[in-house]
């Protein structure tokens, strides 16, 4: 799930749909779907850009990336590792972090261009995952805990 960027929407990755939920937050009431079967198969993550621009959904049962303009327009879509779950932008929304669960791997693509830059050896399963500062954080869906992990190329930071 994820709120549109002036808080009024509620967007919901319904997996057995293939679509993204669109909600009134105060009412509850439906306003759409965002068919994504063009696309791939069982949206699983969501996330608006830090800029407000756009949002990124991971597609798991398929393995894809995609992006999406603020009207809800596909941009562009990728293939990315197995099991794509988490995602998150960077602070700058430059890139776009996918956890990829069952190919144990953290992939970085460019935001823009969703061109793979990097692929990190990650854990397995993991859903909640959020970048603050200088460290990438992720939460293990069986513990209340969260985990950090520097990342490679940042310096300094520290966890909130």
């Amino acid at each position: 799930m994820e709120f549109s960027p002036d808080g009024k929407l509620l967007l919901v990755a319904n997996e057995a749909q293939n679509d993204i939920g669109v909600f009134d937050k105060t009412t509850g009431s439906h306003i759409r779907d965002i068919d994504l079967k063009p696309y791939g198969i069982r949206p699983r993550g969501v996330k608006v850009s830090p800029q407000g621009t756009g949002y990124a959904v991971t597609m798991e049962a398929s393995g894809t990336l995609l992006t999406m303009d603020k009207n809800f327009n596909v941009l562009k879509s990728v293939a990315t590792a197995t099991k794509p779950y988490g995602l998150a932008f960077d602070r700058a929304g430059k890139r776009i972090f996918v956890s990829a669960a069952m190919a144990r791997k953290l992939q970085v693509f460019s935001a823009d261009s969703l061109e793979l830059l990097q692929n990190l050896p990650f854990l397995k399963r993991h859903e909640a995952l959020e970048l603050r500062d200088k460290l990438f954080q992720h939460q293990l869906p069986t513990r209340s805990r969260w985990l950090a992990t520097r990342l490679p190329g940042f310096a300094g930071g520290q966890p909130r």
